[in-house]
């Protein structure tokens, strides 16, 4: 009986639950209806609406819709009423009665409406063009019953760059609109051509151009023609103020025909081209520029030869034998001069290969990436740095201090890479033989003499001093403030050329003492670095390579890969000669 009873509960609590979510469910409906009756109707109509323009907002009995044209579907029977609402329109509101199965089409075409913008400008009297015409009246003025819209607005004044702008007129606006034209930055142009009485024109602009002719700062078109050179057509900037471009027309070129003895010789042909040196490796049917270049053949075991040859014509052609060295590795000696006396101490350094640069934790990134290089043969290069006694041979008058002469067994210093040239010409005229800068990569090879290390002496600090001339503890007693290094090399300043322990290959003063200039162009790495002992070329006026460090550097600027590079003269860098064999 009892089990009977709790059944007939159980009935009735399912009973009870289902007629209160019945009441749920009927009470979700009639709020559903409250809020969107047209969802429950079962007849309904469609209306469509269309403004002009279009893009007007549409608002059913109060709720946003879209925008026109708009199809509006499933609407319950009875009035409606639409707002039509655009930016640049006055609103405009209508009843629409929705008919059962049938669709209702408004078409509006919206009133115009009208604002004003007040022109102001520096400079005053600036002309005004609205919308593509030109208005007879100057700033500041009122554009006046002006259609509410998008308007384009140009603002011009000489000298003055024009300010042109789209501008948005909304019904009953009355704004003011500050304009401040920029000036013009005006600048003259002056073309200076080789050769100079070349054909210029600026085929931007309308005319013919004239020295020192006035024109917008920008970019322009530029053509220098001439009868013979083929036509040069760049793109110039011209700033604010003077400016004067050069063009060199490059000269025709002709065919060079080389052949030497070993066949397998590495050829190299030297010219200056567009104030620019130089150094291509030669090949069958190339052409070079006219006028005067040098060839160069070197091969393993042979003289480096070299001869100059002027290409005149298309039938140029040169042959070269080469002659094999019988030369002593670590020999040392000295040329003679032909105005009397020797020429510096020389020594010959072994051809082989190295790795060339530092990826230590001491290394800057433009000693990278290491890479291998290969010294194709032997050469002389200077025991020593140029002293001064050296160096007044070749310019008697010389004194690299104007107060005070420097003693002659001390490197010659304050001299460009120009300076250094001229002397290793001259020395080359007086000894018969081919003297120059080292290549940066032959600079690094005999500096290193077979080390790997950071310093070529290996790497105890406590030690550099014995062979380096630099920042010390002599040097701080003169100047208290530097950093210097934990050693003492007994010299304040620059040492007498030799003073202190050579490298492996019996160099003396490769760090320290003064910087050496070599032959390189300074970049900014060693990407695309040259294999063997060739120089980086470049322009004359580049920022040349120097190496080694001086009297004034701190420990880790004279590491054997450290670099530098100037364009001028300095009393802490000299130079090292080097010799072809």
């Amino acid at each position: 009986m009892a089990q009977q009873d709790k059944v007939k509960e159980l009935k009735a609590i399912r009973m009870r639950l289902a007629g209160l979510a019945l009441g749920l469910i009927i009470c979700a409906l009639i709020v559903a209806w409250i809020r969107d009756p047209d969802a429950f109707a079962i007849f309904t109509g469609d209306l469509q609406v269309n403004t002009t323009p279009s893009g007007a907002e549409i608002y059913l009995d109060g709720e946003l819709r879209g925008e026109s044209p708009l199809l509006i579907s499933g609407l319950s029977e009875g009035r409606k009423v639409v707002r039509i609402s655009h930016r640049f329109h006055e609103p405009l509101v209508t009843d629409v009665d929705i008919k059962r199965n049938q669709r209702h089409e408004l078409n509006e075409v919206l009133p115009a409406a009208f604002g004003s913008i007040r022109i102001v400008s520096n400079p005053t009297n600036s002309s005004i063009e609205l919308n593509g015409e030109r208005l007879e009246e100057t700033t500041p003025f009122t554009l006046s019953q002006l259609e509410a819209g998008v308007h384009t607005l140009t603002v011009s004044s000489p000298d003055h760059r024009p300010d042109t702008r789209s501008i948005d007129v909304l019904p009953g606006d009355n704004g003011d609109l500050l304009l401040d034209l920029a000036m013009v930055p005006w600048g003259t142009l002056t073309v200076r051509t080789y050769p100079a009485d070349a054909r210029i024109t600026l085929p931007d602009l309308e005319g013919r151009y004239t020295p020192g002719m006035k024109l917008e700062r920008g970019e322009y078109l530029l053509e220098v023609s001439k009868t013979g050179f083929p036509t040069v057509t760049e793109r110039i900037y011209v700033s604010t103020g003077e400016n004067v471009h050069k063009v060199t027309l490059k000269r025709r070129q002709l065919p060079l025909t080389v052949s030497v003895t070993p066949p397998d010789a590495d050829i190299k042909v030297e010219y200056q081209r567009d104030g620019e040196f130089r150094i291509r490796t030669y090949y069958a049917g190339m052409k070079l520029p006219e006028g005067d270049i040098t060839v160069m053949a070197r091969a393993p075991g042979y003289r480096t030869l070299r001869r100059k040859v002027r290409l005149v014509n298309d039938t140029n052609s040169i042959a070269m034998a080469l002659k094999k060295f019988n030369v002593e590795v670590g020999s040392t000696f000295r040329d003679a001069l032909a105005s009397g006396g020797q020429g510096p101490l020389l020594t010959v350094v072994p051809s082989g290969s190295y790795m060339m640069g530092s990826a230590t934790d001491l290394s800057a990134a433009d000693e990278q990436p290491v890479h291998e290089v290969v010294i194709t043969q032997p050469f002389a290069v200077g025991v020593y740095e140029v002293s001064v006694a050296e160096f007044s041979r070749f310019r008697p008058d010389w004194q690299q201090d104007a107060d005070l002469p420097a003693p002659v067994d001390h490197p010659a210093t304050s001299l460009t890479v120009d300076d250094a040239n001229a002397y290793l010409d001259w020395l080359s005229r007086e000894t018969g033989y081919h003297y120059r800068l080292p290549s940066e990569s032959e600079w690094e090879y005999f500096a290193r003499a077979g080390s790997r290390d950071d310093y070529y002496h290996g790497m105890d600090l406590a030690a550099l001093c014995d062979f380096a001339n630099i920042a010390d503890q002599s040097t701080k007693k003169r100047y208290a403030q530097w950093q210097v290094a934990d050693c003492t090399d007994g010299f304040a300043k620059l040492a007498p050329v030799g003073s202190l322990k050579p490298n492996a290959f019996g160099l003396y003063d490769i760090s320290g003492n003064v910087s050496e200039w070599v032959a390189d162009c300074w970049t900014r790495n060693y990407e695309g670095a040259p294999a063997d002992e060739s120089p980086v070329a470049g322009e004359k006026s580049c920022h040349r390579v120097f190496r080694g460090g001086s009297w004034d550097s701190q420990t880790e600027t004279v590491r054997v890969a450290y670099r530098q590079s100037s364009d001028r003269a300095n009393d802490d860098r000299g130079f090292r000669v080097v010799r072809e064999l």
